[in-house]
């Protein structure tokens, strides 16, 4: 009887401490969205036009990504290509997976999940940023700074 008490106390902060799934941008109003997103952007797109690869109920809320775009500031780095001693894949700046491609010209692009729909792809090491099946160099039908594989975005780390 204890162990099953302590067993369900277990779960249930475990449970607890895990926040729910992002309610997907289908279910959000444009406002909601804008509101959540602020200067990322909402993300919108047609369900239609998505590649047959893609989730629609597991695209991200907010087109850009988070650790800066092509058009802010960057103090951490100069907007160029990542330098050809760096890595293939890192954790970089803001705890975010990137990983270079393109060949050997050093862009680079921040991971996402959902084949670069979804998420972004959060990390505390370089270990855990080792590209995935379903990972993909952010995407988005709109405008997205942050999005694909470029020399654009500031470097990763």
């Amino acid at each position: 009887m204890q162990f099953t008490t302590a067993l369900l106390l277990a779960l249930q902060a475990t449970f607890a401490l895990t926040s729910p799934a992002p309610a997907p941008a289908a279910d959000l109003s444009t406002a909601q969205l804008e509101a959540e997103c602020g200067s990322l952007h909402a993300n919108t797109y047609n369900e239609t036009a998505l590649p047959s690869d893609v989730d629609p109920a597991r695209i991200r809320h907010c087109v850009e990504h988070p650790s800066g775009t092509a058009t802010e500031e960057n103090t951490l780095g100069k907007r160029d290509c990542v330098p050809g001693s760096a890595a293939q894949y890192g954790c970089g700046r803001g705890g975010y997976c990137w990983r270079r491609c393109g060949g050997s010209g050093g862009s680079w692009c921040w991971q996402a999940v959902n084949n670069g729909w979804g998420d972004w792809i959060k990390c505390t090491a370089n270990s855990q940023c080792a590209p995935k099946s379903g990972w993909g160099c952010g995407q988005s039908e709109g405008d997205c700074n942050a999005c694909g594989c470029s020399c654009t975005g500031g470097l990763p780390f």
